[in-house]
């Protein structure tokens, strides 16, 4: 005898093997783009362990997914390293510049000096607080003009000032003039 459909508001029924064939349908994209993400992240971390050898060299990891969390760290390692660099490179240099502004003047004075050829006598050289005052003494028939050496002073130090302090003569036009150089930085 045939089966005859006589209800008319019957409730379809799937088989197991039709709902199992749909779940398998729909899963297969998501389980396609899990393995492919992680096909993506394993070829993207082979190539940077070949790009850079000797950096993965130190690192030993068990989880090839805790490899950009190890990059990470090293890489804010180095840069605190370079931090760390980068403050003493500049302290350093102030350091230097410290120096070189502190002897500079008294370079300047002596290279005056070397250039004449009166004879030249420095008493007392004092350098404190970024100030600096030179006592000298110059032998000569007639006094020299230091405005080239308060020039070139005057590009580095401020309130640069030469003055006359004394004058005394020693024999018949030979003279002893008495200079004071000071100025600040």
């Amino acid at each position: 005898m045939e089966r005859l459909n006589l209800y008319k508001v019957k409730e379809r029924r799937i088989s197991i093997k039709k709902f199992l064939v749909f779940v398998i349908i729909v899963l297969i994209p998501f389980f396609s783009m899990f393995f492919l993400s992680q096909f993506w992240v394993y070829q993207s971390i082979s190539k940077t362990v070949e790009s850079y050898p000797l950096v993965f060299n130190n690192i030993t990891f068990l989880e090839p997914l805790e490899i950009p969390k190890i990059v990470e760290n090293e890489i804010l390692k180095y840069d605190s390293k370079l931090n760390i660099i980068v403050n003493k490179i500049t302290y350093y240099k102030s350091y230097l510049n410290k120096v070189y502004y502190s002897k500079y003047f008294l370079q300047e004075l002596l290279d005056f000096f070397k250039k004449k050829n009166e004879k030249f006598f420095i008493k007392s050289i004092n350098f404190s607080d970024g100030k600096f005052k030179i006592l000298f003494y110059e032998f000569s028939n007639q006094k020299d003009d230091f405005s080239e050496v308060v020039n070139k002073l005057n590009d580095v130090y401020k309130n640069v000032g030469i003055s006359l302090k004394d004058t005394k003569t020693l024999y018949s036009d030979f003279k002893m003039f008495e200079f004071y150089l000071e100025g600040e930085l």
